[in-house]
């Protein structure tokens, strides 16, 4: 099998209701559109969804726990991150409101890990 890419995430969250207009915003401006799915709330582009769920909101947020640490996603551009960040530093006063951390990196845009360059993947 060849993995052609990534074809969907699922984000946990502690209040549905109030995350929704955030991902909506913010997700609206990466190009997703919002999509009907029968058990989350969903959003979508030609090549990735993203859907939300409730979290076990008993439980304490820790970024290395098990499960996902982060998402990174490839644009055609340094200037569409510039662009996007500029819009989540203005919303609500900041970015780094409320504990939220944000980070942009730039990498080359054929990045292969080596254990698949070694085997011929581009």
């Amino acid at each position: 099998m060849d993995v052609l890419g990534l074809d969907h995430v699922d984000l946990t969250v502690n209040d549905l209701a109030r995350s929704i207009p955030f991902y909506e915003e913010v997700l609206g401006a990466l190009g997703f559109r919002r999509v009907p799915h029968a058990t989350y709330v969903a959003w979508a582009n030609a090549h990735l969804a993203i859907g939300l769920r409730p979290g076990d909101r008993a439980a304490a947020f820790d970024r290395y726990r098990v499960g996902l640490h982060h998402l990174a996603l490839r644009v055609r551009s340094r200037d569409e991150v510039d662009r996007f960040h500029d819009l989540l530093v203005t919303r609500d006063g900041g970015a780094g409101r409320r504990g939220r951390r944000l980070r942009f990196d730039s990498a080359p845009p054929s990045r292969v890990p080596p254990s698949a360059a070694a085997r011929g993947a581009s």
